[in-house]
């Protein structure tokens, strides 16, 4: 019994007595502390000397060159601000005249086919007009409607004769016109057929 006693004072005395150096070692390992010996041990702060670097020209014209070459290169980054807002500006005008050509544009195309139903209507209630006038030239005897037909400019005249069905009635009033004037009528009246795209026999 004693003896087991003393077998556990000696390893209590063991252990307590290696337990700094196990702390000391795992510290070492782990990089916490470190031992230097000789002149690498560290001077007290009285006697450390504060080291001075060199100064030369060199390093002064480094210096200035590196400072130089900031300053150009934030004068051309504000440069580049500058130009992006005024591209900014200038395409915002922009947008604004296309939005303002646009709206005249919509404008005038409504403007135009307001025009067009009103040239349509036109020529609609002008193509009635020349069709009962035509009716009235028909049923007239051939000698006086070539009369007055005769003093018709040619457009007028070969459209109220384009607008006799009959004919025969057509044929009477040509012969009854004067041949200079049924000549003119001939030669104007196969040209609009022609631009048409009509044959001559049509």
């Amino acid at each position: 019994m004693n003896q087991s006693l003393k077998n556990i004072f000696i390893l209590v005395l063991i252990a307590l007595s290696s337990f700094p150096v196990v702390v000391l070692c795992v510290l070492l390992l782990t990089g916490n502390a470190r031992i230097e010996f000789g002149s690498r041990a560290k001077k007290p702060l009285a006697a450390q000397q504060v080291e001075v670097l060199p100064h030369s020209p060199g390093t002064d014209s480094l210096n200035s060159q590196n400072s130089k070459t900031f300053q150009a290169l934030e004068q051309e980054k504000n440069d580049i601000a500058a130009e992006k807002r005024q591209i900014a500006e200038k395409q915002q005008g922009l947008d604004l005249f296309q939005h303002d050509l646009d709206g005249r544009k919509a404008d005038l195309e409504q403007k135009r086919a307001e025009l067009a139903s009103l040239v349509i209507k036109d020529d609609s209630v002008a193509g009635k007009k020349m069709r009962q006038l035509s009716k009235v030239y028909a049923s007239m005897k051939p000698v006086e409607a070539a009369q007055i037909i005769g003093t018709l400019p040619d457009k007028t005249a070969s459209s109220l004769l384009d607008g006799i069905s009959d004919d025969r009635q057509k044929a009477k009033i040509f012969a009854a016109l004067s041949p200079d004037k049924a000549s003119e009528l001939t030669r104007f009246m196969t040209g609009i057929r022609h631009a048409k795209g009509d044959s001559v026999a049509q």
